[in-house]
């Protein structure tokens, strides 16, 4: 547990904070059909190599704690879930994909509530805009999300977590509710 990567500990402990929020303990979705989505884009840093150059003696034994893809089933695995439990890495879109996703099972019955959210991380200092190679940092280093003067993106971090279910059942439940998300879709870019 503490060689766990740095962004699976946020993720971790953001969604427990999300089923806080929600009323929703350990107990009481204990073997429910709740799925795990999380948008996830690996850092250009290397988690594995940033340990073992810090505790080579421990770097082997953090190897579950590393691994990307378990991000999601290690919440799933932890809180007894029985939904999917589904790792998203669209890049940029990670977060919105897991949300579409999420919704899609919800509503195709795959899980009955899922929790979803996401987690990007930088560990190691950014580099200039000079120094990228893709050509997608803001030239002038403003992000004009949607607008016709949109130039680049500027790379940020962050983590999130919410609980989704249908609206019919937050309602029954006298569920909080801060958004309804009435439809969502995904395409190449």
């Amino acid at each position: 547990a503490a060689l766990i990567d740095p962004a699976q500990r946020m993720f971790l402990m953001t969604a427990w904070s999300a089923l806080e929020d929600a009323c929703l303990s350990a107990k009481k979705i204990d073997g429910t059909d709740t799925g795990v989505y999380v948008g996830y884009t690996s850092p250009t840093e290397n988690y594995s190599e940033i340990l073992a150059q810090s505790d080579p003696e421990y770097a082997d034994r953090a190897i579950p704690g590393k691994v990307n893809s378990i991000i999601a089933s290690r919440l799933s695995y932890w809180l007894n879930l029985k939904g999917p439990a589904v790792m998203v890495d669209t890049a940029c879109s990670s977060s919105l994909a897991a949300v579409h996703a999420a919704c899609s099972a919800i509503h195709q019955g795959d899980c009955k509530q899922a929790i979803v959210g996401s987690v990007k991380i930088n560990l190691m200092p950014l580099v200039s805009s000079g120094e990228n190679s893709v050509s997608v940092i803001s030239t002038d280093g403003s992000t004009r999300t949607f607008d016709v003067k949109a130039n680049g993106t500027n790379p940020g971090e962050g983590v999130a977590a919410l609980v989704l279910k249908p609206l019919n059942e937050a309602e029954k439940d006298k569920d909080r509710i801060y958004a309804v998300i009435k439809g969502s879709a995904l395409n190449q870019d």
